[in-house]
């Protein structure tokens, strides 16, 4: 005789049974099978429902950062169009000197534009997962003059970008580096209310980074490491101003929430945040050292491509 204990297939295989008791165990057996197939199903709904969710959560990133990054190119170009318009308005005789200054406004304007059509070309690309990954450094460097030179908040500023001597490529989408870099640099342009130095290098590591030795300063502050492919060769790139600084307790909050430094709270804080996400899907890392009165260097490392 079996205990009742037993599994249901033993009990079937050792006891006389009768038509009643199979009966019962097919249909507690279908039961099951029924339960475990709404189960299964209902999974699957919940894993479309995330799936869906987190795409849509990207796409409003993706968005949010677009109408983030044109919002200053966009108010550069009302700007400088009303300006332009009201001179041409106004004047009577147009001088050699006057015409090339409105060629000129002609010319920023035209580098806006053209900033802001690629932005959105980038934007068509990551949605549809077409992004190269690979942009000459020194072209991006001599768009971000331009376009911050152009920048009103850049008028009383003491701006530097240094040229690059030499070929550096690094592995990453032109304009996401291009946007990120702009982001660090209008930041470092607002850092203070008084007139300060931003500087703006760049060069080639032929090392791996030691990132534990960029933390010995109790002022910084690193992310990305985790994801950081710290293969050389790299390339390092540096925003440094002497603006007001951050305070220490925002530095290990400021690129995981939406926090702005500016003053008077005119920013958006979505800056740092577009910054790391460029950075960190390139499998870069950033290191921030910054001290309340002395200003604030941002340095991006990168994977380069190498140089033959």
């Amino acid at each position: 005789m079996v205990q009742r204990s037993g599994s249901t297939l033993l009990g079937l295989l050792l006891k006389p049974f009768t038509v009643v008791e199979i009966r019962d165990l097919v249909a507690q057996s279908c039961r099951q099978n029924n339960q475990r197939r709404r189960l299964d199903a209902h999974h699957k709904q919940v894993e479309k429902i995330a799936t869906r969710s987190e795409i849509i959560l990207m796409e409003r990133n993706v968005y949010a950062g677009i109408l983030h990054d044109l919002g200053s190119p966009l108010t550069f170009l009302s700007g400088i169009s009303e300006l332009l318009r009201d001179e041409l308005a106004l004047s009577i005789n147009t001088t050699p000197e006057r015409l090339n200054e409105w060629r000129n406004r002609a010319q920023q304007l035209f580098q806006q534009a053209s900033y802001c059509g690629e932005l959105s070309r980038r934007s068509v690309r990551y949605l549809q997962n077409d992004n190269s990954i690979n942009c000459e450094v020194k072209q991006i460097f001599t768009d971000l003059e331009q376009i911050l030179r152009a920048n009103p908040f850049n008028r009383d500023q003491l701006l530097t970008v240094r040229p690059i001597g030499k070929e550096l490529r690094a592995t990453i989408s032109g304009v996401d580096l291009l946007r990120a870099l702009i982001n660090l640099g209008l930041n470092a342009l607002q850092s203070s209310a008084q007139p300060n130095r931003v500087e703006v290098d760049a060069w080639l590591l032929h090392e791996p980074v030691h990132v534990d030795s960029l933390l010995t300063h109790s002022l910084s502050v690193v992310t990305g490491r985790e994801t950081f492919k710290n293969t050389a060769p790299l390339v390092a790139i540096s925003i440094r101003d002497t603006g007001s600084g951050i305070a220490p307790e925002l530095l290990s909050r400021l690129f995981h929430e939406i926090i702005t430094t500016k003053e008077h709270s005119s920013g958006t804080g979505l800056g740092l945040t577009i910054v790391r996400e460029s950075i960190i899907n390139a499998g870069g890392l950033i290191h921030l050292r910054s001290q309340v009165g002395q200003g604030s260097t941002f340095t991006l490392f990168l994977p380069a491509e190498p140089i033959s």
